[in-house]
């Protein structure tokens, strides 16, 4: 429990933090925009800030920051029923309820200090009708941060309020209260500078733990030396009063002394290399982190004007076509930006071309004459995610097989029998295009094959896959920044490798009992679904594993990728950590797509998962489907998604639900929820109601309207306690509601039982 309530206080410890900070920059625009409608939108975003703080709180039993938080969503939602104003003495109320709130969390260790009584005066006088007296001067609105650290949800149509400052560009930066122009080929440098200034200074850190090793030999050797000096002594002490016995004692005494005088001052080296390589790490990392940040900017900088692309070629093509944008403000490296640009233009253009009907044929195909083509981008666990989907023809298996068959890629029985994951992949080889005549646009396998060469240079991932319904969805999915990427570190054959984090779905211990065969291939059963097994020194053709002692586990990391899975027996299993990636040495193996330099100087490989995947090791068994395997038992294990914009709900409710057995997925809000349930299915739901993009509420409405989805459970865990609140979400198809007020984890884990 101790292990618990550790991880509970370090996920509020950040998560309160950015509550803070967004509400210190939101709240000057709330009370003061000159646009009504952005106005509103702040002030709605600053009520959910406060509404999650407070759920937050409640988690890690944090009553006196409750206590705060709760008074000050009261106060904002009566702002916004036009019960009370947001002037200049109630934003300085609320601004020293933020700075006692942070008072109180720094406090929260000190026993002394643990029983102090929040001042909830000001916020119960505002509350109540009554006017604090004024403060002897007015307070000044702080100005909202250029680049703030916490980057709140876009504002309606992206504009920015009268007396903000504008975004800055890709090339420009704040320098105390000036603006000044940065070349950007400089800040790739300075990028790429400091990357080799950490490598290069995690080579001395490696030194340093030779220099400790050498000091900690030769106190051994310290040690030895006593244990012989007293043999050597009764040896020596027989010569006493011959000349000889003075001339060795003295010998034996100059060099213990001259050795005891080098090990301390190997030790005083130590000690201060290791002081000094952790104060370079440190400096280093900041470095990177600051020129990285300089380096992002928001995506609405570069894809901002390809709605209006769409409606042009649309019109060109007599095609009448809604065009739907999201996620303009999420911040990117521009270098990823840059390099997506004219590949994701080019699956747009192709897909009001090629993949959108004119009205007359969508009608006759019982679809409405308006298409839709949608462009998505999410940022999330160092990760970029861009989504192009449209509700057209979607793509023509038949033309693809004929194709591969007439390239000489498959055979005829082969295509036949190749499923539509493996028919998708062929679009993304250069030059393959099912397009049967040209025109001004080229044609779809043309542009995913830029695509794909574009993804590949920034050691992305591409999957392609029919629409629900009708039409194609080509998801890419790529780091944040160019350089750095979480890393899954494991070991095969004395060799170091690192797999991209966002492809591993699992981490597995696999006893041989446990593995079974499908179509003569090894496989393992996880969520009672087959998944292909190989050991990773037979994919990449490298030594030779030892044999597993028997009744013994070995590790596998299970990947996911484009809808795919499979588990890859290694070593061991070492560590995630953030990477400075370098390019593949000249002829290194194609499954290698650069390198990282561990802290001991040792060179790693970093594999490229989409090559992993298609080897013939897995080729027979890829795809969704898989295998059919019999007479093995399912897993009992059910698998819950946890749907929350509070990392310290979400915390407390996956130790929660994984100390009963459960397998806990994770979302921060519908968005991100409505992508895993339609990646991964789960037995259950437990979701919020108050979250960003997409309620609760309205993820529930989705769910249930979806013939794929609509079985699943879903249960409601929400603060409102309001019947009306309670009945709307039962109406719409909640199998259970549960009050935070009264959360006892047995009321979620009975509610459960009873759905499973």
């Amino acid at each position: 429990m101790r292990d618990i309530r550790q991880r509970l206080l370090a996920a509020f410890d950040i998560e309160y933090r950015e509550h803070l900070a967004a509400i210190r920059q939101l709240l000057p625009g709330a009370a003061d925009a000159v646009d009504a409608a952005v106005g509103e939108w702040r002030l709605v975003e600053v009520i959910r800030r406060a509404h999650s703080l407070k759920g937050a709180a409640r988690a890690v039993d944090m009553r006196a920051v409750e206590m705060l938080a709760h008074r000050l969503e009261s106060l904002l939602v009566m702002v916004q029923k036009g019960g009370a104003v947001l002037d200049g003495v109630s934003v300085l109320v609320i601004l020293q309820t933020l700075d006692q709130i942070e008072d109180l969390v720094a406090s929260a260790g000190d026993a002394a200090a643990a029983a102090l009584v929040p001042d909830l005066g000001p916020l119960d006088r505002l509350l109540a009708g009554e006017r604090p007296p004024p403060p002897k001067v007015e307070p000044e609105l702080p100005k909202a941060a250029v680049q703030p650290a916490v980057q709140p949800a876009a504002e309606p149509g992206g504009s920015v309020e009268a007396g903000e400052l504008a975004p800055l560009s890709h090339h420009s930066v704040l320098r105390g209260e000036e603006m000044m122009r940065v070349d950007a080929a400089s800040l790739d440098r300075l990028l790429l500078s400091s990357g080799r200034l950490g490598a290069e200074i995690s080579r001395h850190t490696g030194r340093s733990g030779e220099v400790r090793q050498v000091h900690r030999d030769l106190t051994e050797a310290l040690h030895d030396w006593e244990r012989f000096r007293k043999v050597f002594g009764r040896q020596l002490r027989e010569l006493a009063g011959t000349p000889a016995y003075g001339r060795i004692a003295t010998q034996i005494e100059v060099m213990e002394t001259r050795v005891s005088t080098v090990a301390r001052a190997l030790s005083r080296v130590a000690k201060s290399a290791e002081r000094g390589s952790w104060t370079l790490l440190q400096l280093a990392e900041h470095l990177q982190h600051d020129v990285q940040r300089v380096r992002t900017v928001p995506a609405e900088h570069v894809f901002g004007g390809f709605r209006k692309m769409v409606r042009d070629i649309a019109r060109e093509h007599d095609k009448q076509i809604a065009v739907q944008i999201s996620g303009l403000e999420v911040e990117i490296d521009r270098l990823i930006l840059q390099q997506l640009k004219d590949p994701v233009m080019h699956m747009l253009r192709n897909a009001v071309s090629h993949g959108i009907e004119r009205p007359a044929e969508r009608i006759a195909a019982g679809k409405p004459a308006e298409a839709r083509i949608s462009l998505d981008l999410s940022a999330a666990g160092g990760r970029l995610t861009v989504t192009v989907a449209d509700d057209g023809r979607g793509l023509d298996y038949r033309r693809i097989a004929e194709v591969a068959v007439l390239s000489g890629l498959m055979t005829a029985p082969e295509a036949a029998a190749a499923a539509p994951e493996i028919l998708s992949r062929l679009l993304l080889r250069p030059g393959f295009s099912t397009a049967e005549e040209v025109d001004t646009l080229s044609g779809r396998g043309v542009g995913l094959s830029v695509l794909h060469a574009a993804v590949s240079r920034l050691r992305g991932v591409i999957d392609i896959r029919p629409a629900a319904g009708a039409g194609t969805v080509v998801e890419v999915i790529t780091p944040l920044t160019v350089s750095r990427q979480h890393l899954l570190l494991v070991t095969c054959c004395g060799q170091t490798y690192g797999v991209p984090s966002f492809t591993v779905e699992r981490l597995h211990h696999v006893r041989a009992e446990h593995v079974t065969t499908a179509e003569g291939r090894p496989v393992i059963i996880l969520d009672a679904k087959v998944v292909p097994l190989a050991q990773l020194h037979r994919v990449l053709g490298v030594g030779v594993a030892p044999e597993p002692a028997p009744g013994t586990a070995q590790p596998v990391m299970v990947l996911r990728l484009a809808g795919r899975r499979l588990a890859l027996i290694v070593d061991a299993l070492l560590q995630v950590r953030d990477c400075l990636i370098s390019d593949p040495m000249k002829g290194a193996d194609r499954s290698v797509m650069g390198t990282i330099l561990l802290d001991g100087g040792e060179v790693a490989f970093v594999l490229d998962p989409a090559v992993l995947f298609d080897a013939p090791a897995f080729s027979a068994l890829d795809g969704p489907a898989g295998a059919s395997a019999r007479n093995i038992p399912p897993p009992a294990a059910r698998t819950i998604l946890v749907v929350d914009d509070s990392v310290t709900t979400r915390t407390l409710e996956k130790s929660i639900l994984e100390a009963q057995g459960f397998r806990v997925r994770l979302a921060v809000d519908g968005v991100d929820a409505l992508a895993e349930l339609r990646q991964n299915p789960v037995d259950l739901v437990i979701s919020d109601v108050e979250m960003p993009r997409m309620n609760g509420l309205v993820l529930l409405d989705t769910i249930k309207r979806d013939s794929a989805l609509q079985k699943i459970p879903v249960i409601l865990v929400t603060s409102h306690s309001n019947p009306e609140d309670v009945q709307r979400g039962l109406d719409l198809g909640a199998d259970a509601y549960i009050i935070k007020q009264r959360f006892d984890q047995h009321d979620l884990l009975d509610a459960i039982e009873q759905l499973l």
